[in-house]
């Protein structure tokens, strides 16, 4: 019982499970506390035009997990980081399903489920793709160039382009979601095995080339 408690204490910080806790806490008293009027110098109802964008402290969260279990999955073979990968892609949907279930008086859960899809597939993306200190710059460009350029006021349709903000019905903003969120997964999940496919490629090089130099 205590290997499995000390392995679950392990697993709890590799993964930054109070972080995620701390985030997660953030996005509900957002949807929960903050359902009035916000009076913004040229923004009226802030909450009600907004709330679509909390998602982005989950996909924080998301963001912070990946790359510890990124960092440790580089000290293991191709199998076991892939599956350390998909483990933690599975608990943190499990996760993300559990808080967006209190969405408030106002929001809609389906809304807040896809745009989470959306900044977590985005946040997979910039682990592989972005240094680690600018990896967060994504999560906050989009959500505040949307919210400043995309939104046009309660009881007015966002601009196009700004899916974050589109309804329940919108089939571009659940595509756009489902492309992004696919295109992370894939690339987070199978970086173990592109990387250890070229390191045995490099192995194979430099044994051939100690061979060829004797």
């Amino acid at each position: 019982m205590s290997d499995r408690a000390a392995t679950g204490r392990t697993i709890w910080r590799a993964w930054r499970g109070t972080q995620h806790l701390v985030l997660a806490g953030i996005s509900i008293a957002l949807l929960h506390v903050w359902s009035g009027s916000v009076l913004v110098p040229g923004r009226d109802d802030v909450a009600q035009s907004i709330w679509p964008l909390a998602p982005t402290f989950l996909a924080f969260a998301c963001l912070e997990g990946a790359q510890c279990a990124q960092r440790d999955t580089d000290r293991l073979a191709a199998r076991g980081a892939g599956v350390l990968r998909c483990s933690y892609v599975v608990v943190f949907s499990v996760f993300v399903l559990v808080a967006t279930g209190p969405s408030g008086p106002f929001a809609d859960r389906w809304v807040l489920v896809r745009n989470d899809a959306l900044l977590c597939g985005l946040a997979l993306l910039a682990v592989e793709l972005l240094r680690p200190g600018t990896a967060w710059v994504p999560l906050v460009v989009l959500p505040m160039g949307t919210w400043l350029l995309g939104s046009n006021g309660p009881g007015v349709a966002p601009e196009p382009w700004a899916v974050l903000l589109h309804g329940r019905g919108s089939s571009s903003a659940a595509a756009v979601s489902l492309l992004v969120l696919a295109a992370g997964l894939t690339g987070y999940v199978s970086q173990p095995a592109r990387v250890e496919g070229q390191r045995a490629v490099l192995r194979r090089r430099s044994v051939s080339g100690v061979r060829s130099g004797r």
